[in-house]
Order: C-alpha cells, then sequence, then structure tokens
C-alpha cells in the first residue's frame, strides 16, 4: 500500500495540489487552482458555520491561498490567510501523499503546520455567500 502510494505520488509530481482540500479542522474546504501566471491560489467554496450564511464574516469565496512560486519539491513564498484574525502570514505547501497537504504558515521564525485532506469528488460541496 505505501509503495502504491509513493508511486502516484511520484507519477503526479509534488507540485500538483490541484482540487479541494478539506482544512486541519475539516470546517473549510479550500479550492486550489494554478493561475495564469503558473502560481496557485486557494478559495474557500465550503464552510462549516455556526450560524446563518450571514455569520460566516464573509468567509465563502475568500481567497485563503495566494502567490506561492515553484520551488523544487514544494509550493513557497506565498501567502495564507488566517481566517480568526484575518492577518497574512508566509506560507509553503507540500504534498504529503496523494492525499495530505502539509500548509506552514509562519509569522518570523514560528512556523505551525496543519494536514489538510484532500476531499473525495463525490464529496465536494460547492456554496455561495447566497446559500
Amino acid at each position: 500500500m505505501i509503495a502504491f502510494a509513493a508511486l502516484l505520488l511520484a507519477f503526479s509530481g509534488p507540485h500538483d495540489v490541484e482540487g479541494v482540500w478539506a482544512t486541519g479542522n475539516g470546517r473549510a474546504h479550500v479550492e486550489i487552482s494554478e493561475t495564469a501566471d503558473g502560481s496557485i491560489r486557494g478559495e474557500i467554496i465550503w464552510y462549516a458555520s455556526y450560524g446563518t450564511p450571514e455569520d460566516d464574516g464573509g468567509i465563502l469565496g475568500m481567497t485563503l491561498l495566494e502567490d506561492f512560486e515553484r520551488a523544487d519539491d514544494r509550493w513557497r513564498r506565498g501567502t495564507i490567510i488566517n481566517l480568526k484574525n484575518g492577518r497574512a502570514y508566509k506560507s509553503t505547501l507540500e504534498r504529503v501523499d496523494e492525499d495530505t497537504l502539509a500548509v506552514e504558515g509562519c509569522l518570523s521564525l514560528f512556523c505551525r503546520t496543519q494536514s489538510w485532506k484532500r476531499v473525495a469528488p463525490e464529496d465536494i460541496q460547492r456554496l455561495s455567500p447566497a446559500d
């Protein structure tokens, strides 16, 4: 099983992060796509709100990840937004395996990494702010 996962990762490559990913706490789904300039960006397409859509603070449709550049085995020098405080942090993305993405956010020398999981196609939900 491990050899098969390694083969899939080698075949698809470390830069293949396009798709829909569940954040570390599972409360948001982020669609990551490549931009015209070869960078990547991630937009929130689903969010588990405790209240009504009006209570989500404009999170749906928000760009969470942007301005990443390709490195040898990861995406680096990007920006991630902290949904709790709205601040932008330096970020890197690295594919751990076919269904896991390590998302790191850093403030100066202090970094935190979350494991995001790929959302299966049949589980993808898209909401609009009006939903």
